[in-house]
């Protein structure tokens, strides 16, 4: 294990000398998700994703060829570091967009700019909608809407739950076909990586609060919740309670946090461009320290060797390799994790409104910028009572307590951090905030305003509203 340990840092070390991050400015990138709907507010069809493939390819971009679909699954366009991806996630009407990392906010917004007009043509012509919103509206979530592609293969053969989705329709992890979300990556250096772990995962309450807006699915509102994307994670990992949300403790160095990791079950492995799954292994840990010859675990012994199992559902051989822990950083899902392009992840917030889609990466680029006052934030507050804030603001938004401690508060008190940090930055970058501060003045959420858009105005009037 240590080696493993040895193998990621020398790795971030080497990523760290290459970004000069005492030298240049830290880099910013956006995962914008959007429900892709018709003009009612229904999920858009197969065919329609296909020529968003296309329509895209016409104006520069690269297809994405997956090996298990055996055709087009995205593009990619060339940035200054890095590319920007077009995919889809879980469901194929739920587009992504990744857009390559830059130096500040404002060249992140001209790149948004620039994308929007590549989508408002193509949605004109095909009558469909990229929705800013953290949810598909009408459709419900089902493996109808499930996307062919290597990476969705193997979730149902370990996270097999039926809490909410039938067993005769697919298991929950279909939940995720419908739900959208706005997820932010920043440069992060090595001595600050733990800490900014802690700030990000321990105020997510706080960002929740703020940014809660799926609360409008399968046509009507939804009674309990104002950010229903972010509870399917509870829904879905009820048998793995430590691989979502916030961590049960905060870490107190790296080596803490990869050994962590590790104690969860691997997913797969990528060879070449084969999938191989692996259902067997009962941690990252026992898999990656498991000999290529026989002994091992009793199921090694029964399965004569053949542990994995290839995509079309023959069991194959497989040995373990460094880079397997790349890929096994992708399969946990804490609201703030390391990446493995060694950037920090921040994953709790639903997808904002039109004119607000910035106010993400405004909030963790002000956040990372000024992460000891928000380290001090943090610490001030018990972490049982933090994680408890993270359900509490699913639920209430902005209005939520615990233990009489109003979410408003920590939430402004977090913004005030946030654009301190930004204002150290000098390139004006804290405007972005602004949509925040409104929200936090007027004790609403966008899941406050897409209820009252529901209302009065059916799916319909809510995706005229928060078209992109």
């Amino acid at each position: 294990m240590q080696e493993a340990v040895e193998y990621f840092l020398e790795q971030f070390k080497n990523i760290e000398a290459e970004r000069k991050l005492l030298e240049n400015p830290r880099r910013i990138g956006a995962e914008l998700k959007f429900p892709l709907v018709n003009l009612k507010g229904e999920a858009a069809k197969l065919e329609d994703v296909k020529s968003l493939w296309k329509h895209l390819e016409e104006n520069g971009w690269e297809p994405i060829i997956d090996p298990y679909a055996k055709g087009v699954v995205g593009a990619r366009k060339e940035g200054e570091k890095n590319h920007s991806i077009a995919s889809c996630e879980t469901g194929f009407c739920k587009t992504e967009f990744s857009l390559a990392h830059v130096e500040t906010l404002h060249t992140l917004q001209e790149d948004i700019d620039d994308l929007r007009e590549v989508l408002r043509e193509f949605s004109e012509r095909n009558d469909v909608i990229f929705l800013c919103y953290g949810i598909q509206p009408f459709t419900h979530p089902g493996k109808e809407l499930l996307m062919k592609k290597s990476r969705n293969i193997f979730w149902d053969r370990l996270f097999k739950t039926n809490n909410i989705i039938p067993e005769e329709e697919g298991t929950d992890v279909l939940l995720f076909t419908v739900s959208a979300s706005s997820q932010v990556h920043v440069d992060v250096k090595r001595e600050e990586a733990i800490d900014a772990l802690n700030v990000f995962n321990g105020l997510s309450g706080a960002q929740i609060a703020l940014t809660a807006n799926s609360n409008v699915w399968k046509n009507h509102i939804d009674s309990q919740y104002k950010s229903v994307g972010e509870i399917f994670w509870d829904l879905w990992l009820t048998n793995h309670p430590g691989r979502f949300g916030v961590p049960e403790r905060k870490f107190r160095n790296m080596e803490e946090y990869l050994l962590h990791l590790m104690e969860f079950p691997p997913v797969y492995v990528k060879r070449g461009e084969d999938t191989i799954g692996l259902p067997h292994c009962p941690s990252f840990k026992e898999f990656y320290s498991c000999s290529g010859e026989m002994g091992g675990c009793h199921k090694k012994r029964e399965l004569k060797n053949q542990c994995g199992l290839s995509a079309d559902g023959k069991p194959v051989s497989v040995r373990a390799d460094q880079m397997d822990f790349d890929q096994h950083l992708t399969f946990f899902w804490h609201n703030a994790r390391i990446s493995p392009y060694f950037t920090l992840e921040n994953r709790v917030n639903d997808q904002q409104p039109p004119g607000d889609i910035l106010v993400i990466s405004a909030l963790t680029l002000g956040i990372m910028e000024n992460l000891d006052g928000a380290k001090s934030l943090m610490d001030s507050y018990p972490w049982e009572l933090l994680r408890e804030m993270r359900f509490c603001a699913i639920r209430e938004g902005l209005s939520g307590k615990v233990a009489g401690i109003s979410l408003s508060d920590i939430s402004s008190a977090m913004l005030k951090i946030a654009e301190a940090g930004l204002r150290k930055r000098g390139f004006g970058e804290q405007k972005y905030l602004d949509p925040l501060w409104e929200r936090l003045q007027q004790q609403i959420c966008p899941a406050d305003m897409a209820a009252e858009i529901f209302r009065s105005g059916g799916a319909e009037g809510l995706v005229e509203r928060f078209r992109l």
